[in-house]
């Protein structure tokens, strides 16, 4: 983007770079500041339809920054991700142009990476840029004899094997060279469908990763801090599950299953599998309660577990983070009725029905109030809390407002303050847009929130679940069902009255809430799934050691619906809190 006097464009083509790399994320953040100073001066001028126009642009950014969004690739881009194996497009000045995830993860390739950081030899660079410079003249013969190349990867001194050939489409002046490599990384899509096929569990899941890698046993039970025994232990249980005999015919299967999907299709259908697997839930319409506030306006809350009665022992306070949040999953509702334990569920304000304050926004200070009205309506003197994601920040404003109510917060891959550029690490280009600004531009804080939260009114609930599919995949599934049009609804006219904050963006995320976790007075434990990949492990790491109230538990096979894949643990730690038996 750039800006001067008379007209400004925006080129959201690789705005996912944009985010991801520092330094042009901040030149890009530069230039926003420019255009915004610009917009300031115009104010009501002769061009009242400038920001107009720019506001539109800018409504556009979240959907561009998906990575994995296909319609927003090009076709070279999708040529090169169906396929499992490493792929490159180069030009005829060596630079890497597009790469598939492959490429990326086996040769740790940077966005403006050439043809010289493959990993090599200085002799095998020579060579390989020999038959792209004769492609890209039209020297190479297609269909010779033998058109692979030997070559030696220099990470691991094992052979690699390259075949080029020629790449043309309609936006191209000149051709392009397409690498494709023998060498073959583990496709995200595959873990679910094993799990779905031969009910693998996610040890026994990585364990196959590995091998798929090349990793020999006493290397897999090092990089899972296990002993060769018990790996020896896991194997078996996988040849017994899969129907195999031997390491060399599980991969032949596996590889085989990998390659009846192209990279596309194998995600939708490991998002269908894991929405299976996660979306067994009591229906909300069961158990939906409303409460009428002193003031006028209502929260909207949910009772899960153990009824009231003589078996109950103790209840949860349950802060949310999606909008669907106050479902739990049956195998969560039916532990928790065993424990005596009962879950006590309110929607934040513009969730379901619970109605917005008076004002800009709804914070979770604000809130606390009603939670107090809540639970004296219940006649709750004492409970634990639980929360998930950003659920965390609305957790401490309840606490601070009432220490003596509960014992301990209990934060499923909690969204954690950020303080510096390490706290960003784990989480994806979505999520790092709102807390980086607010780190290194303040001042554009509030047009980015817009830009991000403007296109729930813009374009409704269709671009609300490609929001949710960001973090969750399976959510996608849960916005489809019918009941819940109804909130995403509600949220367009938060959206409408409340301008650039909204509880359909993480709100933790746009504030500086870090004395509530600083001065909390009950302990924090902080829990994430050990494959979760967008959790602040530094960040947890850090507040962990720093907070003499705080701790952190990493949860093994677990991911991101840590708090439901294994809720025994999650229960026992609040029975414990809560003092049951």
């Amino acid at each position: 983007m750039n800006s001067d006097n008379t007209q400004t464009e925006f080129n959201f083509s690789n705005i996912y770079t944009l985010v991801s790399e520092p330094e042009q994320y901040d030149s890009f953040m530069r230039s926003l500041l420019a255009k915004l100073d610009l917009v300031q001066q115009q104010g009501s001028s002769s061009k009242p339809e400038s920001f107009g126009a720019h506001w539109g642009k800018a409504s556009a950014l979240l959907d561009k920054v998906t990575p994995w969004q296909s319609e927003t690739k090009s076709d070279l881009d999708k040529f090169l991700a169906v396929k499992m194996q490493a792929m490159l497009a180069i030009d005829e000045g060596g630079n890497i142009i597009a790469a598939n995830s492959a490429a990326r993860s086996l040769y740790n390739l940077s966005p403006k990476a050439k043809v010289n950081d493959l990993p090599l030899s200085t002799n095998d660079i020579a060579t390989l840029i020999g038959k792209i410079n004769s492609i890209i003249l039209g020297q190479h013969g297609k269909n010779s004899p033998n058109d692979v190349g030997r070559f030696q990867n220099q990470n691991n001194k094992s052979s690699i094997l390259f075949k080029l050939d020629a790449y043309h489409d309609a936006s191209m002046n000149s051709p392009r060279v397409i690498l494709m490599t023998n060498e073959i990384y583990w496709p995200q899509y595959l873990g679910p469908i094993l799990q779905d096929l031969f009910n693998l569990t996610q040890a026994e899941i990585e364990i196959v990763r590995l091998m798929m890698s090349g990793a020999k046993v006493s290397e897999i039970a090092k990089k899972r801090s296990a002993s060769v025994t018990t790996v020896r232990s896991q194997l078996r249980s996988i040849f017994s599950k899969t129907d195999t005999s031997s390491q060399i015919e599980c991969l032949r299967m596996v590889i085989g299953l990998a390659l009846m999907h192209d990279h596309d299709d194998g995600k939708v259908v490991a998002a269908r599998i894991q929405a299976g697997f996660d979306t067994a839930h009591y229906p909300r319409e069961n158990q939906r309660q409303l409460l009428t506030l002193k003031n006028g306006r209502q929260v909207d809350f949910s009772i899960f577990g153990a009824k009231n009665g003589p078996k109950l022992k103790g209840r949860i306070l349950f802060f949310h983070d999606q909008a669907l949040g106050d479902t739990w999953f049956k195998d969560a509702v039916i532990a928790a009725s065993r424990a005596g334990i009962q879950i006590i569920a309110p929607l934040r304000p513009g969730f379901g029905r619970t109605t917005i304050y008076e004002g800009v926004y709804s914070d979770p200070i604000a809130f606390a109030p009603d939670i107090k009205e809540l639970l004296d309506y219940l006649k709750v003197d004492e409970a634990a809390i639980m929360s998930i994601r950003s659920g965390l920040v609305h957790s401490l404003a309840a606490a601070q407002l009432m220490p003596n109510r509960f014992t301990s917060i209990t934060a499923a891959n909690p969204i954690l303050p950020v303080l510096c550029d390490a706290d960003l690490e784990g989480t994806n280009g979505y999520n790092l847009l709102i807390p980086k600004t607010r780190l290194h531009f303040p001042q554009a804080l509030r047009f980015l929130c817009k830009a991000g939260f403007a296109f729930v009114t813009a374009k409704g609930p269709e671009a609300f679940a490609k929001a949710v599919v960001r973090d969750a995949p399976m959510d996608l599934e849960w916005v489809s069902r019918p009941e819940i049009l109804p909130s995403i609804t509600a949220g367009q006219i938060v959206h409408r009255e409340q301008g650039y904050v909204g509880n359909y963006g993480d709100i933790a995320y746009a504030d500086d809430w870090t004395y509530l976790l600083t001065e909390s007075s009950i302990p924090i434990r902080m829990v994430i799934g050990e494959h979760d990949c967008n959790v602040q492990w530094s960040a947890a790491r850090r507040w962990a050691s720093q907070l003499d109230h705080a701790s952190l538990h990493v949860l093994a096979d677990s991911g991101y619906f840590v708090q439901h894949q294994q809720p025994s643990q999650f229960l026992n730690w609040m029975k414990q809190d809560l003092q049951i038996r």
